[in-house]
């Protein structure tokens, strides 16, 4: 029964169900429990009382750990998101100085970046124990990080990615409230409630929740194109759609707007969503 509960309780990160004095930072909702008494619990509760257990004292969903030498020295965890260079260093993570990682967390994934803004070279991570020699063989670079991701199946981040221009949900909260409130981290909708047209498609829109685009509609070498002499029933084209704000960047703006009844403008403007 103690394997089936280890297993089962994936709302604990692995490193919890090693040795107790192994066990690195916890997230606030849980720095009050004693570590020896939780992992008790963790090992003896059966299924239903550890969905509960982890309902009550949530956990992140996924982390990683970044070590100044080969598994040991200075160490910085991070969890579900996105750290650039000032995010990077107060996490407690030295700049140029990383040298090995560890990724806990189902699904899990956490990618470096050798420049400050998500550019530069960048090597992923699935959930495991990478040691120096596995660090460099996955594409890292010795003492060069000073960026990473870390979110479930984010794999290679798109550094390029851009949220679509005006866009904002029924409360007119942008792609910055999500990340902030909780809702989206790493690429990924952290509650799948959010993924609906009720809230205006977070997860088509913003980068952060796994939309946005890599490369706007009206940028070099994009090879769309809209419907030639396309009009909607009221003769207006597609420069009208953008002007009016219905579209922008590749996507529509209004859900009303993607219907037959307006000729589908997202089929035939570029602007709108069209692809070529």
């Amino acid at each position: 029964r103690d394997a089936t509960a280890r297993s089962d309780c994936k709302c604990f990160p692995r490193r919890m169900h090693g040795s107790v004095g192994r066990a690195s930072k916890l997230p606030a909702s849980v720095s009050a429990i004693r570590m020896s008494r939780t992992h008790r619990q963790v090992r003896s509760m059966p299924l239903l009382l550890c969905m509960l257990f982890c309902l009550a004292n949530p956990l992140h969903a996924c982390s990683a750990t970044l070590y100044g030498d080969d598994m040991k020295g200075w160490s910085a965890t991070f969890y579900d998101g996105d750290y650039d260079y000032a995010a990077f260093t107060a996490a407690g993570a030295r700049d140029n100085e990383a040298s090995s990682i560890r990724v806990d967390g189902y699904e899990c994934i956490a990618v470096l970046f050798g420049d400050a803004g998500f550019g530069g070279w960048h090597a992923t991570f699935k959930e495991g124990i990478y040691h120096f020699d596995a660090f460099l063989k996955s594409g890292a670079h010795n003492d060069a990080a000073s960026a990473i991701r870390v979110g479930k199946g984010i794999g290679n981040s798109r550094p390029q990615c851009k949220d679509t221009p005006g866009w904002l949900d029924q409360y007119s909260h942008g792609c910055m409230a999500y990340e902030k409130d909780g809702h989206c981290a790493g690429g990924n909708v952290l509650h799948d409630w959010i993924k609906s047209s009720t809230f205006h498609d977070p997860h088509l829109h913003c980068c952060i929740c796994g939309g946005g685009s890599t490369a706007g509609w009206k940028e070099s070498g994009s090879t769309c194109q809209d419907t030639s002499g396309w009009l909607d029933p009221h003769g207006h084209g597609c420069d009208k759609y953008l002007s009016d704000g219905h579209c922008a960047g590749g996507y529509v703006l209004h859900e009303y707007i993607a219907k037959d009844r307006l000729n589908n403008p997202h089929q035939n403007c570029c602007v709108c969503g069209k692809q070529w």
